[in-house]
């Protein structure tokens, strides 16, 4: 590339047709050209596919944190559950006293 152009942010595209490089646009062209092969597509197919067989840690550490939370409400509903379960055994015994050596009257 000529040393008179620096790259500018977005890419040489960004400029106008006066000032974008022979070399770029060659490039550029090479590159668009790739991006429509077979085998570039299956590149990126293949790429695609380990990206989800092996999420990055960032993309990991978001599905853990999804995920603990689920098992955090779903704990504290079994909690719930056994406060119940607990209350309504507590009731019962309140209710109806059962007593091991009680026979009923005839």
């Amino acid at each position: 590339m000529n040393a008179e152009y620096q790259l500018p942010p977005n890419g040489y595209q960004c400029l106008p047709l006066q000032r974008y490089p022979l070399e770029a646009a060659i490039a550029d062209a090479i590159y668009y050209n790739d991006l429509c092969s077979l085998d570039k597509g299956l590149e990126n197919i293949q790429v695609a596919l380990d990206i989800a067989k092996h999420p990055g840690l960032d993309d990991l550490e978001v599905a853990q944190e999804a995920q603990n939370k689920l098992l955090q409400k779903q704990l504290e509903g079994l909690r719930t559950q056994q406060q119940i379960i607990a209350q309504q055994i507590a009731n019962a015994k309140l209710v109806a006293p059962v007593s091991p050596t009680a026979r009923p009257h005839h």
